[in-house]
């Protein structure tokens, strides 16, 4: 069992040792966590302000899990264990979940805390990307790390990186107690007006901004005459679509001409060093309301009563580690 009290602020603090993965999920929607904290700030490149304020009031799901976070989270014990016995650190883990007594939004779940050698502490989190070594942390993972220092007390920080799956490196971080104290101040506001009191935050992407201001319209009938600056805005938004059709009736000359091509070669795939290009067929979809109506059970049954529909073939084309279907 972690002893909390080698915590500094620990006095302050309210531990929830041995919840299961559902309950910390529970827990997190209580309060802003060192994830969180880029996305009120702005700062996050995955969730926006929006997003985070609807889960947090149970409007809607947090990020849903998936393999790569599953992947993460197993590879956490690996990457801390590694590092601090090649480190010469005491690494203590599992931390027990963490809220702040006079600040309840602010909470924290720690992947680890060591004992360096020097007898002090360090806050150590644990990361696996696919993306080469940093020259300077990503600011979302920086203020992730400012953030579990300034609920803990502890002035330092540890995060510990696989890049590619290679040997983790340590990348330190040294507490910031003005920065963080003025991010407390705007987290606490954030919580009270987009949490307790339930207002939005404005949307900060084009698609939010798209839904959320089609939905302000909703029921409105009003015609007024538009300006010069929202008429040259349709005139570019009917540019760009004319420009999409175009480019898009090039792309389909583009691949005839390759799969001739490929046919004149009899090949149904051209490699190089970059990449390929191959023809790919995906199964039909099958047209679930009138299977379930007249049969129901399983998707091999469906196809034996005929319910599949017709497969496609298209180009597949790979470069680079990525991959464009058409």
């Amino acid at each position: 069992m972690f002893d909390t009290t080698i915590i500094p602020n620990h006095a302050n603090l309210t531990f929830y040792p041995d919840l299961s993965h559902n309950d910390w999920i529970t827990m997190r929607m209580t309060g802003i966590g060192g994830t969180d904290l880029a996305v009120v700030l702005g700062l996050s490149p995955w969730t926006t302000p929006l997003q985070l304020a609807q889960a947090k009031r149970g409007q809607s799901d947090d990020k849903a899990d998936n393999w790569n976070m599953a992947r993460g989270r197993g590879m956490e014990p690996l990457i801390l264990e590694w590092w601090a016995e090649s480190f010469g650190a005491h690494l203590f883990r599992p931390i027990p979940f963490m809220r702040d007594l006079e600040r309840p939004w602010m909470v924290a779940s720690l992947d680890g805390i060591v004992v360096l050698e020097d007898g002090t502490l360090a806050v150590v989190d644990a990361k696996s990307v696919n993306e080469p070594e940093w020259d300077d942390i990503p600011i979302q993972y920086l203020v992730q790390m400012q953030w579990y220092m300034h609920l803990t007390g502890i002035p330092r920080a540890y995060l510990i990186v696989s890049h590619y799956g290679k040997e983790p490196v340590p990348y330190l971080v040294e507490y910031d107690r003005e920065t963080m104290e003025a991010a407390s101040e705007k987290v606490a506001a954030w919580w009270q007006r987009h949490v307790v009191e339930g207002v939005d935050p404005e949307p900060t992407t084009d698609d939010e901004r798209i839904a959320v201001y089609t939905e302000r319209l909703r029921g409105k009938s009003l015609a007024v005459q538009a300006t010069e600056e929202q008429m040259a805005l349709v005139a570019l938004i009917e540019q760009v679509a004319d420009e999409e059709k175009a480019a898009k009736a090039r792309a389909t000359e583009l691949k005839a001409k390759l799969l001739e091509a490929m046919v004149c070669m009899g090949a149904s795939k051209i490699e190089w060093a970059g990449g390929s290009a191959s023809i790919t067929e995906r199964k039909g979809s099958i047209g679930w309301k009138d299977y379930a109506a007249s049969l129901g059970g399983s998707e091999e049954a469906a196809d034996a009563a005929g319910y599949r529909g017709a497969p496609s073939r298209f180009v597949t084309i790979r470069r680079k580690g990525t991959k464009k279907e058409g």
